[in-house]
C-alpha cells in the first residue's frame, strides 16, 4: 500500500489488486484452471497474451504497475510465490502430470498448448525420477531407462 484514502486511487497500489495494477498470480490460477478443466485452447490463448512479463520484470510474478513499466520492488516474497504459480501450472496442467494417493503417477499433456515442443527432464515427484518429451502430436516419458511413447490425448502411467 503506497499510502492515501482509497487504496483504489493509487495507481501503485497494485499488491493487494487495488488501483492500476495486478497481480500475476490469479493469472496463473485462472490458466491452470482452464487446463485443468478441458479449455486448454482457451488455456493457452490467456497465457501467450502475458508473455510478455518474461523480458520486462527481473523475475516472473512480481506485481506490475498499469502507469509504467515497473515491478513492485517492495513485494519480493510475492514474486517468489507467483513464480512458483507459473511453474506448477506448466508442470501440472500443460505437461498433465498428476500424481495419486497410491504413489502412481499419470501423465496427459494437454492438445493446445505454447509450444509444439517441450520437455521437462529429471522431474521428481512420488520418489520417482522421470522426463517427459512433447513432440508435436506425441509425447515420450522416460523412466529407469524405459522409454514408453504415447499420442496427445493418451494417458501414460507410471
Amino acid at each position: 500500500y503506497a499510502g492515501g484514502d482509497d487504496i483504489g486511487d493509487d495507481l501503485s497500489a497494485v499488491l493487494d489488486n487495488g488501483g492500476g495494477g495486478l497481480c500475476p498470480l490469479f493469472a496463473m490460477q485462472t490458466i491452470s484452471q482452464l487446463y485443468e478443466t478441458g479449455y486448454d485452447e482457451l488455456a493457452t490463448d490467456i497465457l501467450r497474451r502475458v508473455y510478455w512479463w518474461g523480458e520486462r520484470v527481473p523475475y516472473m510474478g512480481d506485481s506490475f504497475a498499469a502507469n509504467m513499466i515497473l515491478n513492485r520492488e517492495d513485494t519480493p516474497l510475492q514474486g517468489d510465490i507467483n513464480s512458483i504459480s507459473c511453474a506448477q501450472m506448466i508442470f501440472f496442467y500443460i505437461f498433465g502430470i498428476t500424481p495419486h494417493f497410491d504413489g502412481k503417477i499419470t501423465i496427459s499433456p494437454v492438445k493446445h498448448r505454447p509450444c509444439e515442443n517441450l520437455k521437462v527432464t529429471n522431474a521428481r515427484l512420488c520418489n520417482k525420477a522421470f522426463s517427459v518429451d512433447v513432440r508435436g502430436d506425441h509425447f515420450t516419458v522416460s523412466i529407469d531407462g524405459k522409454d514408453v511413447t504415447a499420442k496427445i490425448g493418451q494417458t501414460v502411467e507410471i
